[in-house]
């Protein structure tokens, strides 16, 4: 009897929306054998965060911004007849009131019939590191990889496209804005002080690295100078943007695109040079984001100069990507830890 030949399913048309801190990102994209190609990718500044403390209150402005583009967003997805979207909501939203969450998420649910997934940093994490592995050859190289979100910022330590190891912390972009003091343009002393903090949390996050036993059982010859460094986000890609001198958004030019720590060091010192009119003229920063920028370049100043790394590589790719996979229908392990771990909301 011959042998049946194997048939394979078509790509799928999944999509995925990330609610973030500082903006809400779509990713429409075709999802098959494990490839994630990306049909339609967008990225709008709506700073939920802006103003937020824990427990309290999203602006009444943002959550009205949130919600148009959201709006939006889930209209593109009917008009690319995906499956329904997957969304979820990341540092803001977990920081938020019960109160204020209902009202960026029942708008939704009574309109389209759409639930928010709000993910713990553990999730986050995962999704993030899954998604930059979605593109790339790791090989055997051990990873870190640093995700500057607006909220927090997240540090992943992986191997062949396995997690072993993550931390969040309080360093998004418009949170350090927020905390800290700018005038314009920026003095030294400013640049001195927020750097420092960021120094501070990186240098405890290094020793933690050093004393963790997890690390060392999964990569027995591990060392700092073996992790190939790698950025996602807004903040990375900004850098890179700025660097290659783009008048907008090109994944094609920034995805693998390295930055010397001489290039991170020129970019952080000349934004931080600057008055904010001069930011956002500068060719590849959104005017949008020429606030932030500041917090997010120092950042990865503050990285790079802790553990002396000489180059970082972009990653275009992160959560969407990630989230996008997970939700595949051989993914239920992690669908049944995220009903466990995370809250859905609707």
């Amino acid at each position: 009897m011959p042998a049946r030949a194997h048939i394979r399913k078509p790509a799928e048309k999944r999509a995925a929306i990330d609610i973030g801190s500082n903006s809400v990102k779509l990713l429409i994209a075709r999802v098959k054998d494990r490839c994630v190609s990306p049909i339609v990718e967008k990225s709008t500044q709506t700073r939920l965060n802006k103003g937020l403390r824990e427990g309290g209150d999203f602006n009444s402005a943002s959550i009205r911004s949130t919600l148009r583009v959201l709006r939006g967003y889930v209209e593109l997805c009917i008009q690319h007849q995906t499956l329904p979207p997957l969304l979820f909501a990341t540092s803001a939203a977990r920081n938020a009131s019960l109160k204020s969450l209902q009202n960026l998420l029942q708008p939704l649910w009574k309109e389209f019939g759409l639930s928010i997934q709000v993910i713990s940093p553990l999730q986050e994490a995962k999704w993030a590191f899954r998604g930059v592995c979605s593109e790339r050859d790791l090989q055997d190289t051990p990873v870190l990889l640093t995700d500057v979100g607006g909220g927090s910022a997240q540090f992943i330590i992986g191997k062949k496209g396995k997690l072993i190891w993550s931390k969040s912390r309080q360093l998004g972009a418009v949170h350090l804005l927020e905390s800290f003091s700018v005038s314009d343009p920026p003095t030294f002393k400013e640049k001195s002080e927020l750097l420092a903090h960021v120094r501070k949390a990186v240098s405890e996050l290094r020793s933690e690295i050093e004393a963790d036993e997890i690390i060392r059982k999964a990569i027995p010859d591990f060392s700092f100078e073996s992790l190939r460094w790698i950025g996602a986000g807004g903040a990375a890609t900004i850098l890179a943007s700025m660097h290659l001198g783009l008048s907008r958004f090109n994944s094609a030019k920034l995805e693998g695109c390295c930055l010397s720590s001489a290039d991170i060091q020129k970019w952080a010192d000349r934004i931080w040079s600057l008055t904010l009119s001069d930011r956002k003229s500068l060719p590849g920063l959104p005017s949008g984001r020429a606030d932030i920028t500041l917090s997010g370049a120092a950042v990865y100043l503050a990285v790079m100069q802790v553990f002396a790394f000489s180059e970082l590589t972009i990653s275009t790719r992160g959560g969407r990507h990630g989230a996008l996979l997970s939700s595949m229908p051989s993914d239920s392990a992690d669908r049944i830890w995220l009903a466990s771990e995370d809250k859905v909301l609707n």
